[in-house]
C-alpha cells in the first residue's frame, strides 16, 4: 500500500475533526542580475491558528469541510512585510498598510497584470513529499523591491489579491456549505435569524430592530457551533428583547462594538459649514442611551442622501473598526474614515468605488456587511480598505443564496468568529411572500497561516530577483 502524502494526511485529519501540526521553513533568495551574486536568509517557524479556527466553527453543522481541499490552498500564497512580526501562532491577524506595510505577495496564479509588488509562483518546483510541501514563488528585479523583515504564508487567493489589490479581478469569499431554504418577506420575527452578533460559546445571537423612535435588542437561541438535541439548524427561539427610545429621523445606520450600539445619521450645519453625526449610544450592559453627537472639521464631507433603512437598522451597511467609522463623503464615490470619539483625527480616504447605500449595484451582486478584518482593515463588498486608501476588488456574489440569482436584491450578512465567518443571506422577490435564504459556512481567506521573522533583513532593489521557497512539514514532535 502506497504512503500518504501530507496533503493525503491532512485530508485524513480533517475527517476526524483534526488538524495536522506543521512546522514551515522560509527560504528567501535575492540574485543580482548583473553578476548572478545570491544572498540568501533562511528561517523556521510555526504555522498560526487561524485554519484551526475555522474548523471549529461548523456554522448549523453546514461545513463541507472537502469543499475546502486540498487545504495546501490555505497555505499557497506568501506576503513579505516591510516589518517584524509577532511570532505566535495566534498572531493570524492581517495588519493595515500603516502599521506593516506589504512589500511583496504572490499566490498560485502566475501575475498577467502590471503590479510591482506581485509575484509568480514557479510551478516546477512546488514538491509533495510523503511529509512536507515545498513551495517557490519568484519576482523580477521591477517587481517587490523595498525593505523585508518579515514573511507570512497566506491562502492562494489573498496572495494573488494582496492587500492592496491592482484591479478587481479576485474576492477573498467562498462559500463551503450551506443550507437554501425559503422564509417571508422581511419582518420583525423574521429579522431575529439574521445576527449583529454571535456569542462566543455559539449559542446565542443578537439582532437590532428599529421603529420610528423605537430600538429594540433581541437575543435568540440558535445552534451557530454548539449543538443540542432540541433545534433543527433553521430554527430561532427568542429569549430576551430589551427595548429604548432614540431620536428618529430619515437614514439612520447603526453600527456597534463590544460595549456599545452606535444610531447615526449625518447633517450638515449651515452655521458651521461642517458635516456632523447625530449619534445615540445605546449601552450594551445596562440599555442606557446617551448622546454623542460629533461634528468634523471642515475639510471632511458627509453623504446626506437616501441610505435606505429597508433591514430596519438591523443590516450593518458600513464598518466600524472600534475607532474609525467608515461613511460615505459627500459625494458617495468615497469613504470618510471618522474618528467618532476624536473629530480632528478624521480624513477622506484615497481611492473612488461604488459605494451601496440602497441595494447591491447590480443584480447578480449582494449587498453585503463590511468585515473589519483589524484596524484600518476593512473588507467590503465590492472594495478593500487598507489604512488611508480604497481598493476596489471583485464584487461579493452567490454567497448562500439561490443558484439562479433571479431576485431583485441581494443581502448578505457576516459575522467573524476567529478567523471563521458565519453567514446569512436573503434574496427580495418584490411582492413575493416567499423569499429565498441560507445560512453559509464562509470561508474569507484574509488571514496569515504562518509567520517568521527573517534571521536578517534584506532590501531588494531593482538589481535583483527574489525568490521565496516555503516548506511545510508534518510535525512529529
Amino acid at each position: 500500500m502506497s504512503r500518504l502524502t501530507l496533503r493525503d494526511k491532512i485530508a485524513d485529519c480533517r475527517c476526524r475533526g483534526e488538524i495536522l501540526p506543521m512546522k514551515g521553513h522560509l527560504r528567501l533568495e535575492l540574485e543580482d542580475i548583473r553578476d548572478g551574486k545570491k544572498i540568501v536568509t533562511e528561517s523556521d517557524n510555526l504555522v498560526t491558528k487561524a485554519v484551526q479556527s475555522i474548523f471549529d466553527h461548523n456554522y448549523s453543522g453546514l461545513a463541507r469541510y472537502d469543499a475546502l481541499q486540498p487545504l495546501k490552498s490555505l497555505y499557497s500564497g506568501v506576503f513579505a512585510f516591510q516589518n517584524q512580526q509577532t511570532e505566535n501562532a495566534n498572531n493570524w491577524q492581517l495588519d493595515n498598510d500603516l502599521v506593516n506595510p506589504l512589500v511583496a505577495h504572490a499566490g498560485d496564479q502566475a501575475n498577467n497584470t502590471g503590479s510591482t509588488l506581485r509575484g509568480s509562483p514557479v510551478s516546477n518546483e512546488w514538491i509533495e513529499s510523503d511529509n512536507s510541501i515545498s513551495m517557490s514563488w519568484l519576482w523580477d528585479n521591477t517587481q517587490g523591491n523595498g525593505h523585508i523583515e518579515s514573511c507570512s504564508l497566506v491562502p492562494a487567493t489573498l496572495g494573488n489579491m494582496g492587500t492592496k489589490p491592482f484591479n478587481d479581478e479576485f474576492n477573498p469569499l467562498s462559500v463551503f456549505g450551506n443550507d437554501v431554504s425559503m422564509n417571508n418577506q422581511w419582518s420583525e420575527a423574521i429579522s431575529k435569524e439574521y445576527p449583529m452578533s454571535i456569542s462566543d460559546d455559539g449559542k446565542t445571537s443578537r439582532s437590532v430592530w428599529i421603529d420610528g423612535t423605537t430600538f429594540k435588542e433581541y437575543e435568540v437561541r440558535h445552534d451557530y457551533f454548539a449543538f443540542g438535541i432540541m433545534r433543527g439548524s433553521r430554527d430561532w427561539q427568542e429569549v430576551a428583547v430589551r427595548t429604548e427610545t432614540i431620536r428618529g429621523g430619515d437614514n439612520r445606520i447603526v453600527f456597534d462594538d463590544d460595549d456599545y450600539y452606535y444610531i447615526a445619521r449625518a447633517y450638515y450645519n449651515n452655521q458651521t459649514s461642517k458635516y456632523g453625526l447625530y449619534i445615540d449610544k445605546v449601552n450594551k450592559s445596562t440599555f442606557v442611551v446617551t448622546q454623542a453627537d460629533c461634528e468634523f472639521p471642515t475639510t471632511i464631507t458627509l453623504f446626506t442622501g437616501t441610505i435606505n433603512p429597508y433591514k430596519n437598522g438591523n443590516f450593518r451597511i458600513f464598518a466600524f473598526d472600534g475607532t474609525y467609522l467608515y461613511f460615505p463623503n459627500g459625494t458617495g464615490n468615497a469613504f470618510a474614515k471618522l474618528n467618532i470619539s476624536d473629530v480632528d483625527d478624521s480624513i477622506i480616504l484615497d481611492g473612488e468605488v461604488t459605494i451601496e447605500k440602497t441595494n447591491a449595484s447590480e443584480t447578480n451582486f449582494q449587498m453585503m456587511t463590511p468585515l473589519a478584518i483589524n484596524t484600518g482593515l476593512i473588507l467590503g463588498g465590492n472594495y478593500l480598505i487598507n489604512g488611508n486608501k480604497t481598493y476596489p476588488i471583485r464584487h461579493v456574489r452567490g454567497i448562500g443564496g439561490a443558484d439562479s440569482y433571479l431576485a431583485g436584491q441581494h443581502w448578505l450578512w457576516l459575522v467573524r468568529k476567529g478567523a471563521s465567518v458565519y453567514g446569512n443571506a436573503k434574496e427580495t422577490y418584490g411582492s413575493s411572500s416567499s423569499q429565498w435564504a441560507g445560512q453559509s459556512n464562509v470561508l474569507c481567506q484574509m488571514f496569515k497561516s504562518s509567520v517568521v521573522n527573517l534571521a536578517e533583513a534584506k532590501d531588494k532593489g531593482t538589481s535583483q530577483t527574489m525568490r521565496i521557497v516555503y516548506t511545510l512539514t508534518e510535525q512529529t514532535t
